[in-house]
């Protein structure tokens, strides 16, 4: 399958703008936690879809800590708001681009 078939790559921030490939929110940020639901909820035996469903209804089960399915249901929001912040600043070149990557690592590194 597709999903068990892709490995998400953790790159260092650094990394990303020191290399010619650009940062894809969909492959590198929200695959992964895609991912990690569909198992979760599989693993559960609940027929959500929606990825957040997936999330909730896996929460507090062996298989994703309550804690730590909050914290992926706040994550996957705020990438799923940046994915879409970002491709409307794909019309406005580089410069945006460069802003959209800095609000990105501002909001990783908040408590």
């Amino acid at each position: 399958s597709e999903s068990l078939a892709k490995r998400a790559k953790v790159r260092r921030l650094e990394t990303l703008f020191l290399h010619r490939h650009p940062f894809d929110i969909k492959q590198h940020a929200l695959l992964p936690i895609v991912n990690l639901a569909r198992f979760a909820a599989l693993a559960i035996g609940s027929p959500a879809l929606p990825t957040a469903e997936r999330l909730r209804a896996a929460s507090g089960s062996t298989m994703l800590p309550e804690r730590q399915a909050r914290t992926l249901v706040e994550v996957y929001g705020v990438l799923q708001s940046k994915k879409y912040r970002s491709s409307r600043f794909l019309a406005g070149g580089v410069q945006n681009a460069v802003q959209l990557h800095i609000e990105i690592a501002a909001s990783c590194n908040q408590p």
